[in-house]
Order: C-alpha cells, then sequence, then structure tokens
C-alpha cells in the first residue's frame, strides 16, 4: 500500500505520495481541484503522470539523444520508439521518494540518481519541499550534481475546475510559443502567439479547434523570484493563478487520456479532454537547440525552481 503524506491549512487539504513526489489529490473547501483516483495504489497504477514531478528532463529529446560537455548521450527512447518523454520509464516520475521532513503544512522529499541513470552523467541528488498555505501550494525543487548535466523538472498535475477541457478557460502571459514537429519534438522555432489557436493572452476556452501539447515561451532567463504566468479558471468559480520562474508553460489539452468510465477518478471520470496539464518547466528539447536557454547544470551552479499556485474560491461566502 503506498503511503500517503497529508497536508492542511485552513481551506486547503493536500494529499502527497512517496513514488514520483506525487501531489494526488488537492483540495479547497472540500471541492477537489487535480485530477486523482480514489486510493493512492489506483494513482500509481495509471501511466497518465497525474501530479508527478517529471525529470530529470521533462517533455521530449528528440530520439532521445544529447551531448553534455561533447559527449553523446542515449536516453530510452519510450513514445513509440521515437523520442524520450519525461526520461524515459526510469524517470522521477517512477522511483519512490525519501521523506525527509514533515509538518502540518510541509513536507520535504528527496531522490538520488546515479550517474548513468536514465541514460544521463552525474550523480544527481533532487528535492521538492511543498508548502502548503491558505489558498496557496508552493513547490521549491532544487537539484545538486558533481557533474555537468541536464536538469529540466517539471511538476505535472492535471487540473480539473471544470468537468473537461470546454468547461475551463485560461489566460497565459506570453506571446510566443514553440513550434512542434510531428512527433511532438521542438523545431527549434517560436512561433508568435498573433492570429493562432495558441493566443490566450486573453482569458478563452482550453479546448481548441487543433489539439493542444505545446510549450509557451515565458523568458529567456530564469527568475529568481516567481512571477506570475497564467490564470486557469472553471465554471463553479474556483480559480488557479500560477506563479513560476520558470522560462516555459507546457500546456497539455488532455487529448490522449484513456477513456475509463469506471476508473475511479476524482473529481470527475477519466476521459480524452477531461483535464488540462500546466507545466512550469525549461524549454523542450533544449540540449539539441543552441539557441535555447541552456538547462545545464554544474556542481557550482545547481538547479531550482520555485513554483506557486495560488486558488480564488469565488463561490465562498
Amino acid at each position: 500500500m503506498e503511503h500517503s503524506i497529508v497536508l492542511q491549512s485552513g481551506p486547503m487539504r493536500a494529499t502527497i505520495l512517496a513514488r514520483g513526489a506525487t501531489l494526488a489529490r488537492l483540495q479547497q473547501d472540500g471541492r477537489d481541484l487535480i485530477l486523482g483516483f480514489e486510493t493512492p495504489d489506483a494513482q500509481t497504477a495509471r501511466s497518465v503522470f497525474a501530479g508527478v514531478l517529471v525529470g530529470p528532463i521533462a517533455n521530449r529529446i528528440a530520439a532521445g539523444q544529447l551531448l553534455v560537455a561533447g559527449t553523446s548521450y542515449q536516453m530510452q527512447c519510450n513514445e513509440h520508439g521515437l523520442t524520450s518523454l519525461h526520461s524515459g520509464d526510469d524517470g522521477i516520475h517512477a522511483l519512490t521518494w525519501s521523506v525527509l521532513e514533515q509538518s502540518e503544512n510541509n513536507a520535504l522529499l528527496s531522490v538520488m540518481l546515479p550517474d548513468g541513470h536514465a541514460g544521463l552523467p552525474g550523480k544527481r541528488a533532487i528535492t521538492v519541499r511543498y508548502t502548503l498555505g491558505d489558498d496557496v501550494l508552493t513547490l521549491e525543487i532544487t537539484a545538486v550534481s558533481d557533474r555537468e548535466t541536464p536538469m529540466n523538472i517539471a511538476h505535472h498535475p492535471y487540473w480539473a475546475l471544470g468537468d473537461g477541457a470546454d468547461a475551463m478557460t485560461l489566460q497565459i502571459n506570453a506571446d510566443r510559443y514553440l513550434e512542434k514537429d510531428a512527433f511532438g519534438v521542438s523545431t527549434g522555432r517560436s512561433v508568435s502567439v498573433d492570429g493562432t489557436q495558441m493566443d490566450f493572452r486573453t482569458p478563452k476556452n482550453v479546448k481548441q479547434s487543433n489539439d493542444i501539447d505545446h510549450c509557451f515561451c515565458l523568458s529567456t532567463s530564469k527568475q529568481d523570484t516567481p512571477r506570475h504566468v497564467a490564470t486557469l479558471s472553471g465554471p463553479d468559480g474556483h480559480r488557479v493563478e500560477i506563479d513560476t520562474t520558470e522560462l516555459g508553460l507546457h500546456v497539455y489539452d488532455g487529448s490522449g487520456l484513456p477513456d475509463e468510465p469506471e476508473g475511479g477518478a476524482i473529481p470527475f471520470r477519466l476521459k480524452p479532454y477531461g483535464a488540462v496539464a500546466l507545466e512550469p518547466q525549461g524549454w523542450p528539447d533544449a540540449p539539441n537547440h543552441p539557441d535555447f536557454p541552456s538547462i545545464m547544470i554544474h556542481p557550482d551552479a545547481p538547479y531550482r525552481q520555485i513554483t506557486r499556485y495560488r486558488f480564488c474560491n469565488q463561490a465562498r461566502s
């Protein structure tokens, strides 16, 4: 049985699992805000990345190949045998993390990656601190390595503020997004959102005429402190505002989620377009695009991400 960590603060309640450092459930005033499942075992049995941390390299790496300090490395190609998605089957989402600290509203988890894990160099130590406040959840993610290595971690909750992508509206502070090829890999081009379905600078419905599984360009330099980047709203008055230090926000409309009428999902059933993933991260496939902001870390230049979710319940009396 998977062990659960429960955090509580005012109207907020969060359930975290050690496997994948997963945010399994998140509730405000008793209302579930993210896609979850009735039991921890049902959560970890699904391969949809719901609530997990993904890495050490989130998103896709073309052919699973990249160079680090002039040496070529091969990652597992776990998506159609053509790309490495979220660092393969043994990415950090599939590992059991150690719980270092736990209090009523705070938990610190860590995982160690030996040299060569996920096909990448360096002995790496990754931590995440979940801090729950009244109407706010903050993640601080850090990583250190004894060698130069790529590091691009993303939190992967599926937001369920409404019953499906067509029931939620999204606003993003980004005027460009990354073009992708037929296999979902970045082409190396950033494209203006002007006149496209990717223009979310003003709020609009998440579900568009074509599926959205794209990274939006927030900045070309990482920030020291989080700044507001996106707002997702549901029809019943619930809203989440996302602040992050990251350079990109990957948006996935859930089009590929499985159709499981009896899957035990919470708060709505599991189905295509059933929930929306918003993933702060570095730009995908960055090691293979010299013009992209680097995701490399060094022994004297560690990794740090702060992402903050701020919640509003307009129906609260």
